[in-house]
């Protein structure tokens, strides 16, 4: 989501997170809803939602290819902050004043109280993420230029270690570790493996495959072993939806690798066009969602068209603020 260099794979890397973010979006209603509705309904959003779990991912990564390739200094954090920080209040104030008319029971006055920590709707977390990471551009952005490829290999090792393979221990044995690993765990760590991605040499067809060998294994776990959970449970079972859980890991990182395998190289003024549109999209679609899903009764198949149609209401919308001269406070 970050205007500065123009790189194509990475542009349609975007393109193809925002489309994946508004989709898992609009399947995710009815996940919650096992044993309440048609068990087929289910099943089909549990195979739409799986396969968009790398879509956050996807965005940190691109992020880090493109930002801890330079130096960041202190003097650049305010500018980024600001385009960060004013759409995320003047989305928060219009979703805190949607949530309060179409809520009796939910406070305005609370919710804004609790802003500057919690996000109003959920999938502003991202931007509240983003912010954190931006802090600490400074500081990682030099140190990982410094180290040694070994060095960066032992700790991107470490935070699949810390992320992803250790909590997913403390489930199976029912227990939290003592080891201090906390430090070396988050999103950050996929900002650092976007970065090594995007610095290797081009993947060859050889990469390619192998890469996308990955990422249908890290897809078949996500969406196989949370409908086998879920109904071994008799309710829905997250984990494997979880964006620091090693499937997710796998799936991310040889969706990364195919995007550039592909579209490295390549030239498209349209997805070029999307791109610049997709933090506006990111903000405004779950609103177009809620008016869709208060029209429509989505469910199965349906989902895919409906989030088409979403996306391109965003994409439009996101196009005519800008037109407006609001692309500074809702469209960045």
């Amino acid at each position: 989501m970050d205007r500065i260099d123009r790189i194509f794979w990475l542009d349609a890397t975007r393109v193809t997170a925002i489309f994946g973010v508004v989709l898992l979006h609009a399947a995710a209603p009815h996940l919650s809803q096992f044993g309440t509705s048609p068990v087929e309904d289910w099943h089909v959003a549990n195979i739409i939602n799986a396969a968009t779990r790398p879509s956050v991912p996807l965005f940190f990564m691109a992020s880090g290819a493109l930002l801890l390739q330079r130096t960041i200094g202190l003097h650049e954090l305010k500018p980024r902050l600001t385009r960060l920080i004013v759409p995320l209040v003047a989305w928060s104030i219009i979703y805190l004043t949607a949530r309060a008319m179409t809520n009796s029971d939910y406070s305005f006055l609370g919710g804004l109280l609790r802003a500057p920590v919690q996000p109003v709707m959920y999938h502003l977390w991202f931007l509240y993420a983003l912010i954190g990471l931006y802090l600490c551009l400074p500081l990682v952005g030099p140190a990982i230029r410094a180290a040694s490829t070994d060095q960066i290999y032992y700790g991107l090792g470490l935070w699949v270690l810390a992320s992803a393979i250790v909590p997913a221990f403390e489930r199976v044995v029912d227990a939290q570790s003592s080891i201090e690993l906390t430090t070396m765990a988050g999103y950050m760590g996929y900002m650092v493996l976007g970065y090594v991605l995007a610095q290797a040499p081009r993947p060859n067809r050889r990469h390619a495959l192998a890469a996308l060998a990955l990422a249908v294994t890290g897809y078949a776990i996500t969406a196989l072993g949370t409908a086998y959970f879920t109904v071994q449970r008799g309710q829905f079972f997250s984990y494997f939806y979880l964006y620091l859980s090693p499937n997710v890991m796998l799936f991310s990182a040889g969706l990364f690798v195919v995007m550039r395998a592909f579209f490295e190289g390549r030239q498209s003024p349209f997805v070029r066009m999307l791109s610049e549109l997709s933090f506006g999209i990111y903000l405004c679609h779950v609103a177009v969602l809620m008016v869709g899903y208060l029209v429509f009764d989505i469910r199965g198949w349906w989902i895919f068209p409906f989030a088409m149609l979403v996306f391109v209401i965003s994409a439009v919308g996101t196009h005519v603020l800008r037109s407006i001269g609001l692309a500074k406070f809702l469209a960045p």
